[in-house]
């Protein structure tokens, strides 16, 4: 399907059949909120950015309303979400066809930990389709903290034995290759996410990914057969696993898939 077709079949499923949205974030007002006089309102009311940036919060809401079928638009500051989100959460925010929500629903926390919890608890639910995550850090790292908050743990990978390890550091020292080198290509979040897509395709091959190259490019020349090399691969993926383990859930999401459109601007 070439892409301009595939925008106009998710346009049409997804996007024009929506009739209501809920804007979950923290420096939004609550309707409590603007019906009060400037005495009346809280400290934390107060420390809301709205009450500086107007004209943004109009804008954000009126692209909703200035539709030719315009929304009916609700919004919320989360303060009424508990940071344990429970699973009857699902059941009143379902209620919207699209959730905007905020990254960063915490004031003063800098961790998406409660817009991962909210996200999860969804992708568990039937009735739920489209939620846009909003965000002013690097879109990249909000997207990869997503993603690896809807995976468990991987059974299959496994970590190496410490002989193993201490064979193949030597042979790699006699190619002039540090450890450390290939930790600091493995260890990272984004690398995680592709080595977790690789897994889920049977057939697929780490040394013929493209992703993959510049760690099996460090073997180049070294006496290390292609099974060890992908048993040093995991071995490292396993530990960045572990790392990240308070982030990851209790079980996959099923019918986790990119979208082609995801795919071509990655």
């Amino acid at each position: 399907m070439i892409e301009q077709d595939y925008r106009k079949l998710m346009r049409k499923v997804y996007i024009d059949n929506l009739r209501s949205v809920l804007i979950v974030d923290d420096d939004f007002p609550t309707l409590e909120e603007l019906l009060a006089e400037d005495f009346e309102l809280s400290e934390a009311a107060i420390s809301k950015t709205w009450l500086k940036e107007r004209q943004q919060i109009r804008d954000t809401i009126g692209q909703f309303r200035n539709l030719s079928q315009p929304l009916i638009v609700d919004v919320t500051d989360g303060s009424n979400i508990p940071t344990e989100v429970e699973a009857g959460l699902v059941t009143r925010l379902h209620q919207s066809d699209l959730l905007i929500l905020d990254f960063y629903l915490e004031k003063n926390v800098h961790s998406g930990t409660k817009a991962l919890r909210i996200i999860r608890e969804l992708a568990r639910s039937p009735h739920f389709n489209i939620v846009v995550v909003n965000t002013r850090e690097n879109i990249a790292n909000a997207f990869t903290d997503v993603l690896i908050s809807l995976y468990a743990q991987d059974p299959t990978l496994k970590e190496a034995s410490k002989q193993f390890l201490i064979q193949a550091t030597n042979e790699l020292n006699e190619l002039g290759v540090r450890w450390a080198e290939l930790e600091q290509i493995v260890k990272t979040d984004a690398f995680y996410i592709e080595v977790r897509r690789a897994k889920e395709d049977e057939k697929a091959q780490y040394s013929a990914s493209e992703k993959f190259t510049a760690f099996f490019d460090k073997f180049n020349g070294s006496r290390i057969p292609d099974n060890d090399q992908v048993v040093i691969f995991e071995h490292l993926a396993k530990e960045h696993e572990t790392s990240i383990q308070s982030m990851l859930n209790t079980e996959t999401v099923r019918g986790l898939k990119f979208s082609p459109l995801t795919e071509k601007n990655r």
